[in-house]
């Protein structure tokens, strides 16, 4: 199975637009399993419900919004104020609203698919998955089968609210009271590991951030508190990523590696009436049981995107999405190799 994982990154993500353009209309490709973090939860859901349908939309979007169409509310006001976030976002609220509509939620319930979203729930500190389609995903950290549409909504705009930037979004989960939710990537930037517990085979992996050595250096001189907030939060978010797709390589190492000795021990002439037990009754817990080697093929910019992330500027994104599609057009065949 052939699995669609996003990384968060805000107006960034008209790169993963980009990307998959050239991925679902140059290459025809499809996907069982879809997850987003972030802004990969605007684009995520969409492609699971419509296919190659939605990135007419989603092009739209991605390249003529501006900010006051994502955030609201004067940061001065609102710190006098006692809110909990230097902006409102009512305004992405009512776009979230707009595209994902009863139509798309009933596509989601109905399809095959399996789709998640992430939050992480401000009381307790979990990560917390959503997802639509068949039976919960096995996993570690909680998984939620999203029953109503507004809970949906409610997901996907908690997944993309960044912390002190946009308030929390109230949301419900079985057992639990209706917590405050904040952005998934203060947990999982990159949601490999939800994927690979869907069963998928094979995942690609648009991310929205170069690799750590090729960021961006900060240039202002004399940078006032959000200045420096924003910059915390991109260094913050690059190092979950990477750690994230360190770990799923970690996870398909060791089962390559731990495959080729149970292979060397069986030409040796061991039994697996020996083998077996050795691994699962070594007096400690394997921490690699229940995952599997996976083909982890990833895309991502070469340099530093254009633009800030809460700084929705449609030419920056219309360049960002150009390249996202020039990227995977050079990427993808070359990761198969």
């Amino acid at each position: 199975m052939r699995a669609l994982v996003i990384s968060g990154g805000g107006s960034k993500g008209a790169f993963a637009v980009g990307a998959l353009k050239y991925l679902m209309l140059e290459k025809g490709l499809d996907f069982d399993i879809l997850a987003g973090t972030s802004t990969g939860a605007l684009i995520a859901p969409m492609i699971a419900a419509q296919g190659k349908a939605a990135l007419a939309a989603l092009e739209t979007e991605y390249t003529t919004v501006t900010t006051k169409d994502i955030l609201d509310g004067e940061l001065a006001i609102r710190v006098l104020e006692g809110k909990p976030s230097f902006h409102g976002s009512k305004p992405l609220r009512k776009r979230i609203e707009a595209h994902v509509t009863q139509q798309v939620f009933d596509a989601l319930r109905a399809s095959k698919k399996r789709m998640a979203v992430t939050s992480v729930d401000l009381h307790d500190g979990k990560l917390v998955y959503y997802q639509t389609g068949p039976t919960p995903i096995p996993s570690d950290d909680v998984v939620v089968q999203v029953q109503t549409l507004e809970q949906l909504v409610n997901a996907i705009h908690a997944s993309a609210s960044i912390p002190v930037y946009m308030p929390p979004v109230p949301n419900s989960r079985p057992g639990a009271p209706a917590d405050p939710y904040v952005d998934g990537g203060v947990r999982e930037y990159v949601p490999i590991e939800i994927a690979i517990d869907a069963g998928a085979d094979e995942i690609c992996c648009i991310i929205l951030a170069p690799q750590l050595e090729k960021r961006a250096t900060f240039e202002k001189p004399k940078p006032n508190v959000v200045d420096v907030l924003q910059r915390s939060i991109d260094l913050l978010s690059e190092e979950v990523g990477a750690s994230d797709v360190k770990l799923s390589q970690l996870y398909t190492s060791a089962n390559v590696w731990i495959n080729a000795v149970v292979g060397k021990l069986r030409a040796a002439g061991v039994k697996d009436d020996v083998i077996v037990p050795a691994f699962q009754n070594a007096g400690v817990k394997n921490p690699f049981a229940g995952k599997r080697a996976v083909s982890l093929r990833i895309i991502r910019p070469q340099k530093p995107l254009r633009g800030e992330t809460l700084k929705f500027s449609p030419d920056d994104m219309k360049a960002n999405l150009e390249y996202g599609f020039q990227c995977a057009k050079e990427q993808w065949d070359a990761s198969g190799k």
